[in-house]
């Protein structure tokens, strides 16, 4: 589908789309039940919110009341008889940048997703999930009890924030893929007046209130690198960033909630490559609004201007994809999602600092990436592992998709099926991280899973692949 330039505002919007994929890190234990839909971070279409406004520029040119000189006529001849509005006012002096303004708080990777710790009023502090692409912030219905607009006293790590507006939702969607409990999703009505700071390599996030000017200091970790700046709109406060895949532009949703990157078929049909490139078919685009068919694929290339990443795994899915429906109506445009595969390869600024007022109310925004696009470590071999992806459901482990051709659809193991044990072990006491952990290794080596299916137990010998 054609997703191309932003979306204008007609109705106030707000959408959930998720991409399922894969998990290839995870910190906290999963300790959740299950739901029943998968879908991604994000918001409901029906949610009629507005987003917050620009943050405050500040009054620096504020003009004095009065520069009237004293007319006395004193014979001492003193003429340094100021007026007080000549002295300057301190309160309109901006505070300098520093990047000790804000301490460190842990960040949390887990299926690739971005988590810190958050309280709503005087509930227990929980995980919540820094989400681009919701418009507000989300709080899971079993916390506020109910999914209407609250205004609540919100705390991030140790940034005391006020009343802000909040919404409840069930998270349970949100929780089967990362299979813990989360408390729900920070989003632009956050993002919106304020530097995020989000240090994936580091593990860190930072809240910064005054947004860093083009001649700050680096952030820690991090001297002698200059930032890639990459801008995007934001129409109805849904960023859109335009990438380049080997020559061809695809405008994205830059949503640091998507678990995989996801273009149109389309965009990888135009692809300039001598050799095919790979396809693993087996993966379905999935969303609270239904799924499509899709396979993985490896591009050699993605840019943002002198940014370059390579070998970025990402889902093709149809041109006429079940999201298209949803969008369009709504005048919203891409060719797909910028998901956690390349988001985890920086040290990634959220500046909710407006640029440039567009047509719509969102303007023109800016992500600064530090790092030079490089896969991760941890990610070299998130790809050589057992065909199947799993989530956890109701307290079960459920396999979600099944890639062909891997000993795994050879040996006949079908979407709904239950892991219970994995070499003979039981598996309920263990994370969906540490779980998918141990389905990868080292290709051809062996894994032997236990599945209950109906009223069948049923024992499948595989091997881990190399799946791309």
């Amino acid at each position: 589908m054609h997703l191309r330039t932003p979306y204008l505002r007609t109705l106030p919007l707000l959408v959930v789309l998720a991409v399922a994929g894969c998990s290839d890190d995870s910190r906290p234990a999963a300790t959740a039940d299950a739901g029943s839909d998968a879908r991604d971070t994000g918001a409901d279409l029906d949610d009629a919110m507005d987003a917050a406004g620009e943050p405050d520029a500040g009054d620096a040119t504020d003009p004095d009341v009065s520069d009237t000189a004293d007319a006395t006529d004193g014979s001492d001849g003193d003429a340094t008889d100021a007026d007080a509005a000549d002295m300057p006012d301190t309160a309109d002096v901006p505070e300098p940048f520093s990047w000790e303004g804000a301490a460190p708080q842990t960040l949390y990777v887990v299926d690739g997703l971005p988590l810190t710790e958050a309280r709503i009023a005087e509930f227990e502090p929980e995980l919540f999930v820094l989400d681009t692409l919701s418009q507000t912030i989300f709080v899971d219905s079993a916390t506020i009890g109910d999914d209407l607009f609250h205004e609540e006293d919100v705390l991030i790590g140790d940034a005391a924030l006020g009343p802000r507006v909040v919404k409840g939702r069930d998270m349970t969607p949100d929780e089967v893929w990362l299979g813990q409990d989360i408390g729900g999703l920070i989003g632009q009505l956050f993002f919106s007046d304020r530097f995020t700071f989000v240090d994936y390599p580091g593990r860190t996030v930072r809240f910064l209130e005054i947004p860093p000017g083009d001649d700050a200091p680096p952030p820690p970790g991090y001297d002698g690198i200059a930032p890639f700046e990459v801008r995007h709109e934001m129409p109805n406060f849904f960023p859109v960033a335009v990438a380049d895949f080997g020559g061809v532009e695809a405008p994205l949703l830059a949503d640091t909630s998507s678990r995989m990157t996801v273009i149109t078929q389309s965009i990888f049909d135009a692809q300039p490559v001598d050799e095919p490139l790979p396809q693993r078919h087996g993966f379905r685009f999935l969303t609270n609004f239904g799924e499509d068919a899709g396979f993985l694929t490896r591009m050699p290339e993605l840019r943002f201007g002198d940014l370059v990443v390579r070998n970025l795994v990402v889902g093709v899915i149809p041109d006429d994809n079940h999201v298209r429906a949803v969008l369009e109506p709504n005048r919203v445009f891409v060719e797909g999602f910028l998901g956690a595969g390349f988001w985890r390869r920086f040290a990634v600024g959220i500046d909710g600092q407006v640029l440039v007022h567009g047509m719509s109310e969102g303007g023109t925004r800016r992500f600064l990436l530090w790092g030079d696009g490089t896969e991760p470590e941890e990610l070299a071999f998130a790809w050589t592992k057992v065909g199947v992806e799993l989530t956890r459901r109701a307290g079960a482990v459920t396999v979600e998709m099944v890639y062909e051709e891997t000993t795994a659809s050879d040996a006949g193991l079908l979407v709904g099926d239950v892991l219970v044990t994995l070499e003979g072990a039981p598996v309920d006491a263990l994370s969906l991280e540490e779980i998918r952990d141990a389905l990868r290794g080292e290709s051809g080596s062996p894994r032997t899973l236990g599945i209950e299916r109906g009223e069948e137990t049923l024992t499948f010998e595989v091997t881990v692949d190399e799946l791309l």
